[in-house]
């Protein structure tokens, strides 16, 4: 189980995806945070509809990371509001909280680091379903997580497995599984392949792309490389020094940039 599975054909550059509404499904608005009393993040606002793809880029340090985290609350921010289906995700209580994320899930940059070891992989892609109480233990969970399984581009055997047994690539593979057993209408991409082989890098993108088709689903997706969000996302935010210096559609950012940062990303592609 240590070698990556042959890399999907080439899966052609995001095209708009027609809503289902007329309002966006992730409004932010002003959004600032804090370290230590400093500003990290200032003032950040953008929409993301559903179906579609918004790309944050920009170097180490820019805050992009710390505004998906942010937005999913897994930290404070100092001001702002962050609508999710027109509710302000900053102002719910816990349990209006703990709801409201079967419809919002994340990937992060460390596939190792975001797999319980201890846990067999039926386990750790189960989980969310317990959690809710969407699937009683027994032959039928095990059932949907093979099929979450198979999805994502694992065989069914890999559900009896440990995480260490599995590469990198296939690491995140079954955080992929794990991320979409709830069916979100919101998936937030942290880096979700900076830390993997740049072979196995296409495989992994052409699986959202794919899921992305056949679920609906949104990706907020946070990248430092701009030739990754540039094939992935229908609009791109670029942040610099805690704040988003320019905003548009793909076409816009990449064929206009108006921004000598964002020239200079360009340029590096």
């Amino acid at each position: 189980m240590g070698t990556e599975p042959p890399t999907d054909a080439p899966v052609p550059p995001a095209t708009a995806l027609r809503t289902t509404n007329d309002g966006p499904l992730l409004s932010v608005r002003d959004l600032s945070v804090r370290f230590d009393g400093r500003e990290v993040v200032s003032g950040v606002s953008f929409d993301l509809s559903e179906g579609q793809s918004l790309g944050i880029v920009g170097e180490s340090g820019s805050g992009k990371s710390t505004v998906a985290r942010a937005v999913l609350r897994l930290i404070p921010a100092a001001s702002g509001r962050v609508l999710f289906e027109g509710r302000d995700l900053l102002a719910l209580g816990s349990r209006a909280m703990r709801e409201a994320r079967r419809s919002i899930q994340m990937v992060f940059q460390d596939p190792g680091g975001s797999l319980n070891p201890r846990m067999r992989v039926e386990e750790i892609v189960a989980e969310p379903l317990r959690v809710f109480r969407l699937a009683a233990d027994g032959p039928t969970l095990r059932r949907r997580v093979q099929s979450l399984l198979q999805r994502c581009g694992l065989p069914p055997d890999a559900a009896d497995r440990y995480p260490h047994q599995f590469s990198g690539g296939q690491k995140q593979r079954i955080a992929i599984a794990r991320a979409i057993a709830l069916e979100p209408r919101l998936l937030v991409c942290d880096e979700p392949t900076s830390a993997l082989d740049v072979s196995v890098q296409a495989s992994i993108l052409n699986l959202l792309t794919h899921l992305q088709r056949d679920m609906g689903i949104a990706y907020l997706f946070i990248s430092h490389d701009l030739a990754v969000v540039r094939h992935m996302c229908h609009r791109i935010a670029v942040m610099r020094r805690g704040m988003i210096i320019e905003h548009g559609t793909r076409e816009e950012v990449i064929e206009r940039p108006a921004h000598a940062y964002t020239r200079a990303l360009i340029a590096a592609i």
